[in-house]
């Protein structure tokens, strides 16, 4: 399933499919992980992060698993 070029924004925009494919998709990845196979799925993109409040504990922890 291509879902390139989409954001995850709301559930609203996604069909039950494209719900299940994500959810699927993570399950996968947590496993992989925790069998200690090192993946690197977003390199070479560009992430950003919008935070309505500050803080340090939030954009910390955010940009180690970035």
């Amino acid at each position: 399933m291509d879902l390139k070029g989409r954001s995850l924004l709301s559930l609203e925009d996604f069909t039950a499919d494209e719900i299940r494919f994500l959810l699927n998709e993570s399950k996968r990845l947590k496993a992989d992980f925790k069998a200690h196979k090192r993946t690197k799925p977003l390199s070479g993109l560009t992430l950003g992060m919008i935070f309505q409040k500050r803080s340090t504990r939030t954009r910390v922890s955010t940009e180690v698993a970035m």
